[in-house]
């Protein structure tokens, strides 16, 4: 868990900067062929970014299903709330994946995120207490 954690941390910063890059792309003047182009990588790279945050926070309660049925009465509201900050991150993050995916022109890569996102959030309905 603590590698998932240090690797979660970084996806803010990540996804700050991933923004910032579309932002930059924004501000190329519409007449400029290279506008388009720019604005599609860098919304690309704005969808790879949650969804990554997505699949490290699913791996991590991946990791909770092993110790699932042998909880402790003392700790279950520890695991419980490893549990829903984990589905709050999962779901944020696909909300980010699914908003990007909508403006990407590439359809093949935009469905292949949505699919792979769409996945993280049914499996948050398997770890249960």
């Amino acid at each position: 868990m603590g590698a998932h954690k240090a690797a979660l941390q970084s996806c803010v910063a990540e996804d700050a900067a991933s923004f910032d890059g579309f932002m930059e792309a924004m501000k190329i003047p519409k007449d400029n062929p290279e506008r388009k182009v720019k604005m599609q990588a860098a919304l690309k790279h704005a969808a790879e970014v949650p969804l990554k945050t997505a699949r490290l926070a699913s791996e991590a309660m991946a990791g909770l299903t092993v110790c699932a049925g042998s909880i402790s009465s003392h700790v279950m509201s520890d695991f419980k709330s490893a549990r829903y900050l984990l589905e709050a991150a999962i779901r944020c993050a696909a909300e980010n994946v699914f908003i990007n995916a909508e403006g990407i022109e590439d359809k093949a890569f935009g469905e292949k995120i949505t699919a792979e996102v769409k996945g993280y959030l049914a499996a948050c309905e398997t770890v249960k207490a």
